[in-house]
């Protein structure tokens, strides 16, 4: 794997263990009522996202070998940056809680199966 792969899913491992803590244990009413969680929530998310369309630009074959909706992310990357005004925190919180988890374990064995070159 060349070196830009290798950082942008070190980039998106990092973000998604950094949501892992931060949302870790809450239900959906403590991440709604917590701003502050919510926030920096949305922003890891925009980082995965921009991450991954980095990914797909430099190492496209790695980009395409992920199961993850590499689509969706970058979907989701560019709602929240333009259309953050149309948030729905129960979408988000279902994505922490299911997605964001899955694509860390993913993201892991790449790196694991591939490592650098």
């Amino acid at each position: 794997m060349n070196e830009p792969a290798t950082k942008h899913l070190f980039d998106v491992r990092h973000a998604c263990e950094q949501i892992s803590r931060l949302a870790a244990g809450m239900s959906y009413a403590d991440y709604a009522s917590s701003e502050v969680t919510a926030l920096a929530v949305e922003r890891l998310l925009i980082t995965i996202g921009e991450a991954i369309v980095r990914l797909r630009d430099t190492a496209p074959n790695v980009a395409s070998s992920l199961r993850a909706d590499v689509r969706g992310i970058i979907t989701l990357r560019n709602k929240l940056v333009h259309n953050y005004n149309d948030i729905d925190q129960a979408v988000v919180y279902v994505i922490v809680t299911r997605d964001i988890p899955e694509l860390l374990r993913e993201v892991r064995e790449l790196v694991i199966a591939n490592g650098p070159e």
